[in-house]
């Protein structure tokens, strides 16, 4: 397993930077964050209180809503540790052998192999991508990307809100103009701008009566 967690937060002080997920440098909570961004293309947003025992509820929040007994074969998932004054939380990679930060508060990286039932686990993205087949292996559309699916998001976008839509927005290439307006409907909606089609920016077009 390889630390990917970005470098200015990983060499910068404890505690010392906020990431766009509002969460501090080099705590547990940054980290998986961070990994949540990596694998999904979107920084879960804020919601209520930050502290680790809290992100049953928060990722529930940002639609990650499925708990699962143990992350072996489920995909990429992340334990919450409920107990303690903060709680505790980490990232899991398709089984048990976990990675994470800020463990016994010494603000480092860390790897283990934790029992199943240390945590309660939920599922960030499912083996072979998620979005119902909407969305590519890799979790996200971004800028540059080709496809008949996007096609159809910007068919619909263009349908649902024409204000910011333009014709030229049409067509399976994700271009610059549909770019412009996936990020205003993030904007309106209070999502983060990155301009990422991933699991969160694609339940809000859902509940806008999206299809896919």
């Amino acid at each position: 397993m390889t630390n990917t967690y970005p470098e200015p937060y990983r060499s910068a002080r404890k505690g010392s930077l906020v990431d766009p997920s509002t969460c501090y440098n080099r705590h547990c909570t940054s980290y998986c964050a961070w990994k949540i961004k990596e694998a999904t293309g979107n920084w879960p947003r804020r919601t209520g209180d930050m502290d680790a025992k809290n992100w049953v509820t928060r990722l529930a929040q940002n639609g990650y809503k499925k708990v699962v007994s143990t992350p072996s074969g489920n995909g990429k998932c992340v334990g919450v540790k409920t107990s303690g004054k903060y709680g505790h939380v980490v990232w899991a990679d398709n089984n048990l052998f976990i990675s994470e930060y800020n463990y016994n508060s010494n603000g480092n990286y860390h790897e283990r192999t934790v029992a199943a039932n240390s945590f309660i686990w939920v599922q960030i993205k499912p083996t072979g991508g998620g979005g119902g087949g909407f969305l590519p292996s890799r979790g996200y559309w971004r800028f540059g990307d080709t496809d008949a699916r996007i096609g159809r998001m910007a068919s619909w976008m263009r349908k649902t809100f024409p204000a910011y839509t333009p014709a030229a927005a049409l067509g399976n290439y994700f271009g610059p103009n549909l770019l412009k307006a996936v990020k205003e409907f993030q904007r309106r909606c209070g999502l983060e701008t990155d301009g990422n089609v991933g699991p969160l920016t694609l339940a809000k077009m859902q509940q806008y009566g999206f299809g896919g």
